[in-house]
């Protein structure tokens, strides 16, 4: 009698051939591969300009627009820092957050794909700083709680 797969035992993973975004389903014993996947935004869209123009007037369209385009983009290059595809939409949604928030700035930008790898770069080299200072704090608190203890 054949079980169904545990959870613990499927991986989702995305793989990257020739610019193009690939998902994989990994079970224990096979894989399958899904076919028609998004590829990797790798041109600017026709009317990037236009629609900076809009988002900096505050139209949400043009953010969903920029947003669906350039989403996976962004939590790719994530993932090639943070190894965790969950971490690296989290942080995806943070940047795109803060792009909204900046929204009124984005009409002097002239390479859109540019602005938003930067800031990717930025953002996510923060968040592993912040993360690197949290573990030294709370292992040096764990050194300070066993000096104690000894005592």
């Amino acid at each position: 009698m054949l079980f169904p797969p545990q959870p613990a035992n499927i991986f989702l993973l995305f793989q990257h051939y020739n610019g193009k975004a690939q998902t994989i389903l990994k079970f224990p014993t096979f894989e399958i591969q899904l076919l028609n996947c998004r590829p990797v935004p790798v041109t600017p869209l026709y009317n990037e300009r236009n629609l900076l123009l809009q988002l900096a007037a505050g139209q949400e369209q043009a953010f969903t627009d920029l947003y669906n385009h350039y989403n996976l983009l962004v939590t790719n290059a994530i993932q090639r820092f943070v190894k965790s595809p969950l971490l690296a939409e989290d942080l995806s949604q943070e940047i795109f957050m803060k792009i909204w928030s900046h929204h009124a700035q984005m009409a002097a930008v002239d390479s859109f794909q540019a602005y938003l790898l930067t800031v990717t770069r930025n953002h996510t080299l923060d968040f592993l700083k912040r993360a690197v200072r949290i573990s030294e704090g709370k292992a040096e608190m764990l050194h300070h709680a066993r000096l104690l203890r000894s005592t």
